[in-house]
C-alpha cells in the first residue's frame, strides 16, 4: 500500500503542530495521490497551478491510495486484493503502524480520517478497528475524529431515494421515476435476499435506467452540463469532474510523480480489479459500524453531503442518520438545524449532537472540498475544533433554536461562567429583556450584562464572573426568535409562559448537566410581568415532574407587575423632581386618569393606548424627558425619540445601531443564523396590546403564598418609565402570609465598599431594593447595587457584604 504525506505549509514553528488529515478516496479503486490531490484538496491542480484553497494552508494531508490496488497501491497476485471492508480495515492498521515508524513526529500529532463516497464505507471500519488497536496497544497514535464526506453507508437508501430525488429537480417525470423505483426495489429485494453480488449488479442497472431516461445526468452533480452522447463511469471509482480532467490526472501520475517519486509501478492498472474483487461486499451497509464508533468510541464522526450529489444524495443520506441507534438518537432527533454562514454568504446547514454532526452543503455535489471549498474549511475546522462552537465572545457558549408551538421558534443562548472550576457549580441565570419585543441576547447582552459591551470592549462587571447566563429572545418574534405566520405570535402573558416552559424542557434536554444547577429569572421593564408568570408556571411543571430543574429565585427589575400603578404617579414623580409645575402636573394626572378609567371598565386595548398619550403628554411638557433615566441629557426641541413602547431597552439611539449591526452581522455569522435579528419585534408589542395594561400582582401573591421561590423587586430611583413610587405602591398592596411582617420590617442601607448605593428590606422568601444612580437599566447603570442584589439572592436572602 502507497502513503504520500504533505506537510502543512501553516506559519507554525513545527509542522507537528498542525493536526495530520488522512484523504480516502472512493471507488473502491479510486486514487486518494491522484484524484484527491490534483482534483480536490492537494496543493496544485490537474494544471499544475496552485490551489488557493488546498487543505495544506491549514493542516498534513497524508494521501493513502486505498484498498490495496488502487493508484500506486499494487498486489503480486490478483487473489490477494481485499473482498471485505473488514479486511481493508486490517491492512489499514499495518499501513499506519509502518507509516508512523517512518515518520514518529506525528505520533502524537491528532489524527483525523477525512473521506469521500465509498472511501466513508472503509473509514468507519477503519476507525472502529483503529481504534480497538489502540486501545489494545498495538497502535500509537491519536485517532480523534472521521469525516464522511458523500458517503457509501447505506447504499440501499441511496438506491431508493433516487426517483423521488430526480422527480423533485425536473430530472425525470413520473413515468421515468416509476421504471427506476422499479429497479431499485428489485436492487433492495435482492440485497434483502441476501443476494449481494445480484444487488451490486441491479445497482449498475439501476443507474443505467436513469442515463436512460435523464439523458445522461452526472451522478456526482446534476447541475453539471453535458452532451446527450455523454455516458459516465457506472461506479464510482472517477471523483474528477470532467473526462479532460481525469485524462490529465493520468498523464501527471504516470510521469511527473512516478518520475519525482521514484517509483517503478504504474498509476491505477488494478483499479477495476479493486472494484470487482469487492463486488459481493459492494451494497452492505455499515450503519452498526458508525452506531459502535458513537456508542463504544470517543471518536467524533462528522457527516458532510453535497446537495447536488446523487449517487450518494442527501434524502438517502439523511434517512440512514435519522434511524442510527445511539444515545443521543432522541436529541438528534430534537435538536435545530443552523446555518453554515462564512462571509456573510449561507454555505449550507449543520446539526450537532454529542459526537455527532450532519453538514448539508450548498452547491456542491459528490467532491464537497472542490465543489464548495467554504463550507469545506468550516467543516474541516469544526471536526479539529471538537464540535465546540465558539459563538461570538471570549466565553464557551451553547445556542440553539426550540420549536415551542408549531410555526413558532424560540432561540436562547447560553454563556457559560468565566469564574474558576466547572461551569456548572455556579448558578444559571435566565436574563428576560422587556418590550414586549426586546431582545435579550442584543440589549441585555451587549447594553447591560453580557462580557462584552456595544463597542465589543470587554465588560468588567458581567454576570459571567458569578454566574452562567442563558439569554432568551422571548416571546417569540423577539431578537432571533421567529414565528412562520403572524398568527403564531402571542397574545396572553399565560401563552407566554406556556412557550417559555416548552423552550426549558427542550434547553435540558440539550444541556442536562445544568438541570441540579440552581436557577434564577432575572427580568427587567416588560420581562417582570413575564417572568413572574412563567416562574409560576415553571414551579407547577417541576411539582408536576414535567420539568426536571431547581428554580430558586426570580429578580424583578423595573418591571411592569402593575402598570396602572406606575402612570399614576408619573404626575407627582416630575413634579417633585421639577420636570414640569402644577400645571403640567395637572394635565398628565388627567391623562393618567382616563388611562385609570379605561382600565378599571376592563377596555384593556383603549387603556394602552392612553397609557400612550399619556406618555406623549410627558414628553411634550418636559421637552422629552428620557424615561428611562430623567438625569440624561436630551436635546432641546425632540419630541419624540423614543418609540412609544418599551421594545428599544438600549440607553442611546448609536448604542441601538451598534448592537443592531453586531446581532445582524458578526453574530448571525458566527452563531450560523439565518434570521435577521429583530425583523420581528414591533409586531410582537401590537398582538400583545389588548394585555399590555394587565397587572400581574395576583401572580406574584401566588409565587409568595403558594411557592418556595424567592422574588427580588428592585428598582433604579431615576427611572421614570415604572418609577419607584409605582412598584412601592403595588408592593404595599400585596397579600401574603408575611405582609404584616413586611410592613414592620426596617429598611437598610445597601452599602458597596463603604458607600451607599441605595437600600433594601427583606422578609422570608421577599425582598426589594432601592437602587440609587441608576433608572430603568439597574445592570449597567448601578453595576455595585446590581451584584449586591445577585449576591443576596443566591444566598437566600442573607447575604452580609
Amino acid at each position: 500500500m502507497f502513503w504520500w504525506l504533505h506537510q502543512t505549509s501553516a506559519d507554525v514553528p513545527n509542522y507537528t503542530d498542525r493536526p495530520l488529515v488522512i484523504w480516502l478516496q472512493g471507488g473502491p479503486g479510486a486514487s486518494s495521490t491522484g484524484y484527491g490531490n490534483f482534483a480536490e484538496l492537494g496543493p496544485l491542480d490537474a494544471d499544475l497551478n496552485p490551489r488557493n484553497t488546498t487543505w495544506i494552508n491549514d493542516v498534513n494531508v497524508l494521501f493513502v491510495d486505498n484498498p490495496v490496488g488502487s493508484g500506486f497501491s499494487y498486489v503480486d497476485s490478483t487473489s490477494a486484493l481485499t473482498t471485505t471492508n473488514r479486511q481493508i480495515a486490517d491492512d489499514f492498521v499495518v499501513l499506519l503502524q509502518g507509516f508512523y515508524e517512518a515518520v514518529p513526529d506525528l505520533k502524537n500529532t491528532p489524527l483525523y480520517i477525512f473521506c469521500e463516497s465509498y472511501g466513508g464505507k472503509m473509514t468507519a471500519e477503519i476507525a472502529l478497528v483503529l481504534d480497538k488497536a489502540i486501545k489494545d496497544g498495538a497502535l500509537d497514535v491519536n485517532l480523534v475524529g472521521v469525516g464522511l464526506g458523500d458517503s457509501w453507508i447505506s447504499p440501499i437508501d441511496s438506491v431508493l431515494t433516487w426517483g423521488p430525488y430526480l422527480l423533485s429537480v425536473g430530472a425525470v417525470d413520473q413515468n421515468g421515476y416509476e421504471q427506476i423505483q422499479e429497479m431499485a426495489e428489485a436492487t433492495k429485494e435482492a440485497f434483502d435476499n441476501g443476494n449481494y453480488q445480484v444487488s451490486t449488479n441491479l445497482w449498475g442497472l439501476t443507474e443505467g435506467v436513469i442515463q436512460t431516461y435523464t439523458a445522461n445526468i452526472d451522478f456526482y452533480n446534476i447541475l453539471t452540463k453535458i452532451s446527450p452522447g455523454w455516458i459516465g463511469k457506472t461506479r464510482m471509482i472517477k471523483p474528477a469532474l470532467n473526462d479532460d480532467e481525469d485524462a490529465k490526472i493520468d498523464v501527471i501520475m504516470n510521469n511527473e510523480v512516478k518520475k519525482a517519486l521514484g517509483l517503478d509501478v504504474n498509476w491505477g492498472v488494478q483499479s477495476d480489479d479493486v472494484f470487482a474483487a469487492l463486488g459481493e461486499d459492494f451494497m452492505k451497509p455499515v450503519v452498526e459500524i458508525v452506531e459502535l464508533l458513537l456508542n463504544t468510541t470517543d471518536i467524533k464522526v462528522a457527516v458532510y453531503n453535497g446537495q447536488l450529489d446523487l449517487i450518494v444524495d442527501t434524502p438517502g443520506t439523511v434517512k440512514w442518520v435519522d434511524e442510527l441507534k445511539f444515545d443521543g438518537a432522541n436529541n438528534w432527533k430534537r435538536a435545530q438545524r443552523n446555518s453554515i454562514v462564512v462571509n456573510n454568504i449561507v454555505e449550507g446547514y449543520y446539526k450537532k449532537v454529542g459526537n455527532l454532526a450532519m453538514y448539508w452543503v450548498n452547491r456542491a455535489g459528490h467532491m464537497v472540498p472542490s465543489d464548495n471549498p467554504a463550507a469545506m474549511k468550516f467543516i474541516l475546522a469544526d471536526v479539529i475544533d471538537g464540535f465546540s462552537r465558539h459563538g461570538f465572545g471570549p466565553t464557551e457558549q451553547e445556542w440553539g433554536y426550540v420549536t415551542v408551538r408549531e410555526g413558532a421558534h424560540m432561540f436562547w443562548w447560553l454563556h457559560h461562567t468565566s469564574a474558576d472550576g466547572n461551569y456548572t457549580d455556579k448558578p444559571l441565570v435566565i436574563w428576560l429583556q422587556g418590550g414586549p419585543g426586546a431582545s435579550s441576547t442584543g440589549y441585555g447582552n451587549f447594553a447591560e450584562i453580557g462580557p462584552l459591551d456595544a463597542d465589543l470592549n470587554p465588560r468588567n462587571t458581567t454576570w459571567l464572573r458569578y454566574a452562567n447566563v442563558l439569554f432568551v429572545d422571548n416571546p417569540v418574534g423577539s431578537g432571533f426568535s421567529y414565528v412562520d405566520t403572524l398568527s403564531a405570535l402571542t397574545t396572553t402573558n399565560r401563552q407566554i409562559a406556556d412557550d417559555f416552559l416548552v423552550l426549558l424542557q427542550e434547553f435540558f434536554e440539550s444541556v442536562p448537566e445544568l438541570k441540579n444547577t440552581s436557577m434564577y429569572i432575572f427580568s427587567e421593564s416588560y420581562g417582570g410581568k413575564m417572568a413572574a408568570e412563567i416562574a409560576l408556571v415553571l414551579d407547577q411543571a417541576i411539582k408536576n415532574e414535567v420539568l426536571s430543574a431547581n428554580l430558586a429565585g426570580i429578580g424583578l427589575g423595573d418591571s411592569w407587575i402593575s402598570p396602572i400603578d406606575s402612570v399614576l404617579t408619573w404626575g407627582s414623580y416630575l413634579l417633585n423632581l421639577g420636570f414640569v409645575d402644577q400645571s403640567g402636573y395637572e394635565k398628565i394626572q388627567e391623562m393618567a386618569e382616563a388611562t385609570k378609567a379605561a382600565f378599571d371598565n376592563g377596555e384593556y386595548g383603549e387603556a394602552t393606548s392612553s397609557w400612550s398619550m399619556t406618555q406623549y403628554t410627558v414628553r411634550m411638557l418636559t421637552e422629552n424627558v428620557d424615561i428611562y433615566n430623567v438625569m440624561n441629557k436630551v436635546s432641546a426641541g425632540l419630541r419624540k425619540v423614543r418609540q412609544e413602547k418599551f421594545v428599544k431597552s438600549s440607553l442611546y439611539t448609536s448604542e441601538d445601531v451598534k448592537i443592531q449591526k453586531i446581532m445582524n452581522e458578526q453574530v448571525k455569522q458566527a452563531l450560523g443564523l439565518d434570521k435577521e435579528w429583530g425583523h420581528q419585534s414591533g409586531i410582537v408589542f401590537v398582538y400583545l396590546h389588548e394585555d399590555f395594561m394587565k397587572p400581574v400582582t395576583d401572580i406574584v401573591e401566588l409565587l409568595l403564598n403558594t411557592t418556595e421561590i424567592r422574588v427580588a423587586v428592585y428598582n433604579g430611583q431615576l427611572d421614570l418609565i415604572v418609577d419607584t413610587p409605582g412598584t412601592v405602591k403595588w408592593i404595599d398592596k400585596l397579600k401574603f402570609d408575611g405582609c404584616d411582617q413586611w410592613k414592620e420590617t426596617p429598611r437598610n442601607p445597601l452599602v458597596v465598599n463603604n458607600t451607599v448605593e441605595g437600600y433594601y428590606k427583606r422578609s422570608e422568601n421577599f425582598a426589594m431594593y432601592w437602587v440609587d444612580r441608576a433608572g430603568h437599566m439597574v445592570p449597567s447603570e448601578n453595576p455595585a447595587a446590581m451584584r449586591y442584589i445577585l449576591e443576596d439572592m443566591f444566598n437566600g436572602f442573607s447575604f452580609n457584604n
